[in-house]
């Protein structure tokens, strides 16, 4: 059975971030290590393992596969090398509690620049769901919130997890953008583009202070990190929005708040509270609620009609064309009016369709046809 579109987008998004959520324990295991230190390694590897890939992929055509990302899709990689970047500062310099609730209204952000850019309406259950798992995260980090020094540290913390939530929900939309202004590249080289921005900042900023304070058995972790859960899970997340809407593709980023403890908990390290028990369930129990109204949506709108097409299906397929129908030639209009049988054909009753007007209507082989374009 061929999965739909919205089946294939919430699957990409879920097991994505399923994926990802043992990156939070990699970091406990790592132990004492600077951030530039850290930072350095686990992008550098990260870039250089999607250029590898790419080289076997493409082989002569690598550049070629970088430059059908064309300006959009640039514009997402560097976006998302700065959402990599500042949710690591923001996680150093502030209590995590509040690193996670800041970064939470990602969706809000990513409905925001949707409606703005791509002229996308936001569907009312996506937006309820928005606000229950905003609250819901609220819930889970509430006796932590707030917490942290009124130090300068702190406050660029802050600042840095607003940055991600922003920079994090416009990766997404511009993703999708990218995809109905091309002619359905593959995004998934961005990834490499972030990757190596983030190693150029941390080189400027700790001018390579530090680059030989790591073990092997830290330097393996990174690796297993870089080469392995990071590449799979980014490109899940990167082909989401191919299949559906921006803000869905970044409520789905919020379960890895809900898994990730449980991970650390399982290692061996702190136990989550009860309160984060709770509202995890409620954050699951929402997003099940809503992608599953949105399957039977998509099901409900093919069963009226087999031969409608989604925005996805335009977007799976490449079918997105700026020009509209009146630039086409006149000879292209011709063809297009021409009766089956002036072609030859001998059915009938047949269908007239032109393109240049909404109307098509059923004739038969010897009635005259006036149509005022």
């Amino acid at each position: 059975m061929e999965l739909s579109n919205q089946t294939k987008g919430i699957l990409c998004s879920l097991f994505g971030i399923l994926i990802l959520c043992p990156d939070t324990l990699c970091l406990r295991f790592l132990g004492e290590i600077s951030a530039n230190t850290m930072i350095f390694y686990k992008y550098l590897i990260f870039g250089c393992t999607f250029l590898f890939a790419y080289i076997l992929k493409e082989r002569h055509n690598v550049f070629i596969a970088f430059h059908t990302l064309g300006k959009v899709g640039f514009a997402a990689g560097v976006f998302f090398g700065i959402a990599c970047l500042a949710i690591t500062y923001a996680f150093i310099n502030t209590a995590i509690a509040n690193v996670v609730v800041i970064n939470a209204a990602n969706p809000i952000f990513s409905a925001f620049f949707s409606w703005i850019i791509l002229k996308e309406g936001i569907p009312l259950r996506t937006a309820i769901t928005a606000a229950v798992s905003f609250a819901a995260i609220i819930l889970i980090f509430y006796e932590q919130l707030g917490s942290g020094s009124s130090s300068d540290a702190n406050t660029f913390g802050l600042i840095a997890s607003l940055v991600t939530a922003v920079t994090q929900g416009l990766f997404f939309v511009l993703i999708r953008w990218a995809i109905m202004v091309g002619d359905n590249p593959d995004m998934v080289p961005c990834n490499a583009i972030a990757g190596f921005l983030v190693v150029i900042i941390s080189l400027c900023v700790g001018q390579g202070e530090g680059l030989n304070d790591i073990t092997g058995r830290q330097l393996g972790i990174i690796f297993l990190e870089s080469v392995v859960i990071l590449p799979i899970a980014f490109t899940l997340l990167t082909l989401g929005p191919s299949y559906i809407s921006a803000p869905e593709t970044a409520l789905f980023s919020l379960v890895e708040t809900v898994v990730a403890p449980f991970l650390i908990w399982l290692a061996g390290f702190e136990a989550p509270p009860i309160s984060a028990i709770y509202g995890g369930i409620i954050l699951l129990i929402a997003l099940a609620i809503n992608s599953y109204l949105a399957m039977r949506e998509e099901e409900s709108a093919h069963q009226k009609d087999p031969n409608t097409e989604t925005s996805t299906d335009t977007l799976e397929k490449g079918k997105y064309d700026p020009v509209p129908p009146s630039s086409k030639t006149m000879d292209e209009l011709d063809d297009a009016n021409t009766l089956p049988n002036d072609r030859g054909d001998s059915e009938s009753p047949s269908i007239a369709c032109v393109p240049s007007v909404e109307l098509c209507t059923t004739v038969s082989a010897h009635d005259d046809i006036s149509v005022n374009v």
